[in-house]
């Protein structure tokens, strides 16, 4: 694959010196986000994008304590935020929900229940369904400028993950959150293993709240190394 945008890839110590870049791109690309707007839907929207840098801010900073790959294209109009598999994936979360006690106020506690239990726990029981204990790489945020999407940069970088764990021989695991991103991720070869909803009956396919909604669709997805046998099966959540 011929790259024709620079695509960089750091990890370790350099990740927290990257990291106001990610959230402030971040930060922005979410602002039509249903997992965010489900954390935040309790909120007016011009509070919601006014508080974004700050939750990107507290969700990225751990990831970039714990050594995550920070990978950026063509000087931050995309970048792939992925955790490697010496650190539990929980990790995240755990340093979130320990950070945060401070910040709490800020989102409350319906945005706290939405973001640390309803939708990171969902996310957590499905990747212990399909990923088990074994080693596994982590893509936890994916974002491109809006202006500059449809030119494969996203691709470029999640490619470059895949060149990461193919040579470490190590699966990964992401997430989607739109139908547009699940295009782009099977695309680069994930595959979906399982269909979760989250926030059925309290929001709509959007995370706006709605009263009896049909939820969120978060689609877990997964890819394996050519020489890696897959270990479990797709499952659809009841």
């Amino acid at each position: 694959m011929t790259n024709e945008y620079p695509v960089t890839a750091t990890c370790g110590g350099d990740s927290l010196g990257r990291l106001d870049h990610a959230v402030a791109l971040i930060s922005q690309c979410f602002e039509q986000d249903p997992a965010a707007a489900y954390w935040l839907n309790d909120k007016p929207h011009n509070e919601r994008i006014a508080y974004h840098p700050q939750l990107f801010y507290h969700l990225l900073k751990p990831a970039a304590l714990l050594g995550a790959y920070f990978l950026e294209a063509n000087t931050w109009e995309s970048t792939v935020v992925m955790i490697p598999p010496k650190i539990r994936t929980d990790s995240v979360w755990i340093s979130l929900r320990a950070g945060w006690l401070k910040n709490i106020w800020h989102l409350g506690y319906g945005g706290c229940k939405r973001l640390i239990f309803d939708y990171a726990g969902t996310i957590e029981r499905a990747k212990k369904r399909h990923m088990g204990d074994k080693p596994y790489f982590y893509i936890f945020q994916v974002a491109t400028l809006g202006e500059h999407r449809g030119q494969g940069l996203s691709s470029m970088l999640l490619y470059k993950c895949t060149e990461i764990a193919q040579a470490a021989r190590t699966p990964i695991w992401l997430e989607a959150t739109t139908e547009g991103s699940k295009r782009v991720y099977e695309r680069v070869g994930f595959k979906v293993m399982e269909h979760m909803s989250v926030g059925r009956g309290k929001c709509d396919a959007n995370g706006e709240a709605e009263r009896g909604g049909d939820g969120l669709t978060i689609w877990g997805m997964k890819w394996v190394p050519s020489s890696v046998e897959i270990y479990s099966m797709p499952y659809e959540a009841t």
